[in-house]
């Protein structure tokens, strides 16, 4: 190996261990350190690169590892065009194996990326990871349909203040089994014992993130399908406004448009309490979210029904003249259609009022996840059904529904 050579390759691999985020080293300031002619410098690179001891990369932000290396044909032609290309050097993964890491021994995941893996490789790990977080009142985790973060309550001096972990989402086995994913540069940013106690849970075996968790966080993307929670706010608003067009007043009483209710999203801590706290909140959004005034005319006499506790139910009521509508809205050969709106609202409301020990027997079950999905497509499909009900309304037929929920881009997680 040439003298400078061996000087480029050494300071690559002084800029990356000393760098505070494993960085490489930008071309131009190598060139500028190293000196000489340029051409005399990418023909050096050029060596390390065909023996592997050098990485370029030309990504739109090449101070970091993101992914995995290009293929060297590809780097190559990279380093070719240099004057058009923002390229930085990194060294490989085999020359950076050659060194000491007893200084990350307590940092497994920070141990990774200074081995060379790529910040943004997603980690997989059990959604059982989050549960000590949940209980420890230091810590806060807020989740949404697909993704999540932990938020600190308590600061600590010398830590980030705001975040343990700025965000994970949800990925999923070969086999459909729900799993946590994060990205490496993430884990690698947690004190030391979170990271033990998270590489302590890493998954092996094939996994994937949602596509949805990648548009957003990587491609910085608007996902092309909706999740469901949102379809299902956005039905109850166009069913209202078709109900408006159609008879001057609302079916339900609230769309849930300005504040999605909390609780209305995927459940990521799987107990039958939180089960049963969607349950709550489902019944809140349909059978005790029908108006009674749209029933008026179809409610009638009906016979008051205890809740349970003592008190009266009168959403038994307006369950009544919602049957009654129904009813004299379908025709007799497609009564199908009215099952298949008419149970989930009823079903759901029956379980609410049952006593938490009848529904939450158990703490913690991985079943819950399946229990919560087939619930939520049966609800889904209900409302939905009320709103092409409605589509067949000469009053409407100029309504327009956006085209994502037509077309049913509308996906479970």
């Amino acid at each position: 190996m040439t003298g400078k050579k061996d000087l480029i390759l050494r300071r690559v691999l002084e800029f990356y261990v000393d760098s505070a985020e494993f960085n490489g080293i930008p071309h131009w300031q190598l060139h500028a350190e190293v000196g000489g002619e340029m051409q005399d410098v990418n023909s050096m690179l050029e060596e390390l690169l065909i023996e592997r001891k050098i990485s370029l990369n030309f990504a739109t932000n090449p101070h970091i590892r993101q992914f995995e290396d290009e293929t060297p044909h590809a780097q190559l032609q990279a380093l070719q065009n240099w004057q058009t290309k923002k390229i930085c050097i990194y060294p490989s993964q085999t020359i950076l194996s050659e060194l000491p890491i007893d200084d990350y021994n307590n940092q497994p995941f920070t141990r990774m990326i200074r081995m060379g893996k790529p910040q943004l490789v997603p980690a997989f790990f059990d959604m059982a990871v989050l549960e000590p977080y949940y209980r420890d009142p230091e810590f806060l985790v807020q989740t949404s349909d697909f993704q999540g973060a932990i938020l600190r309550t308590v600061p600590r001096r010398g830590e980030d203040e705001t975040f343990l972990l700025s965000s994970f989402g949800l990925g999923y086995r070969q086999e459909g089994e729900r799993v946590l994913t994060v990205y490496l540069r993430l884990l690698a940013q947690m004190p030391s014992k979170h990271q033990q106690y998270w590489f302590n849970h890493l998954l092996s075996g094939e996994c994937k993130a949602t596509p949805e968790y990648y548009q957003v966080t990587i491609a910085r993307e608007k996902p092309e399908y909706h999740s469901i929670f949102e379809a299902f706010i956005e039905e109850l608003y166009h069913i209202n406004q078709m109900s408006l067009l159609m008879f001057g007043k609302k079916l339900f009483i609230r769309d849930f448009r300005d504040q999605r209710p909390d609780g209305f999203t995927t459940i990521f801590r799987p107990t039958h309490e939180a089960y049963c706290q969607f349950v709550q909140v489902l019944d809140q959004m349909m059978a005790a979210n029908l108006n009674e005034e749209f029933f008026v005319d179809f409610k009638g006499p009906f016979s008051l029904s205890s809740d349970g506790n003592g008190g009266v139910d009168q959403v038994v009521g307006v369950m009544a003249g919602f049957s009654k509508w129904l009813k004299s809205g379908i025709r007799s050969h497609h009564m199908d259609d009215f099952e298949l709106i008419y149970e989930p609202f009823k079903k759901i409301h029956s379980w609410q009022r049952q006593s938490a020990e009848e529904i939450c027997t158990l703490e913690y079950g991985n079943e819950i996840f399946s229990w919560q999905n087939e619930l939520t497509f049966e609800c889904y499909n209900a409302v939905k059904m009320i709103r092409l009900l409605f589509a067949n309304h000469p009053m409407i037929k100029d309504y327009e529904i956006p085209d994502w929920l037509l077309l049913g881009k509308v996906t479970i997680y």
